[in-house]
């Protein structure tokens, strides 16, 4: 697809989601049949370059899962637990700043 029509139908998919009055759900799909079939209204104002962006965005892999994070406590059960002050695992363990 090129850059042209892919910044119009998203044009024409933004404006279709921005004015319908409906759930959400069913908004979405409208708006994706409305800007295939109607993305040709909307070229005079697409910009090539938003197109390009948009291209390359759906083209960029998917980032790795997010890793887990760990929950933070208070200062009274790190104190029990033996980490007062220290936040993290193992060699990469750092010093809160106290101050």
């Amino acid at each position: 697809m090129k850059a042209l029509q892919v910044a119009a139908q998203f044009a024409a998919y933004t404006w279709y989601s921005e004015t319908r009055q409906a759930p959400p759900a069913i908004v979405e799909e409208e708006a994706k049949q409305f800007a295939q079939q109607n993305w040709q209204a909307f070229l005079p104002l697409a910009h090539e370059g938003l197109g390009r962006l948009l291209l390359r965005i759906s083209e960029a892999p998917v980032a790795c899962p997010a890793r887990t994070i760990r929950k933070k406590t208070s200062g009274q059960e790190e104190a029990r637990a033996g980490r007062a002050g220290v936040t993290g695992v193992g060699t990469r363990a750092a010093v809160r700043d106290v101050a």
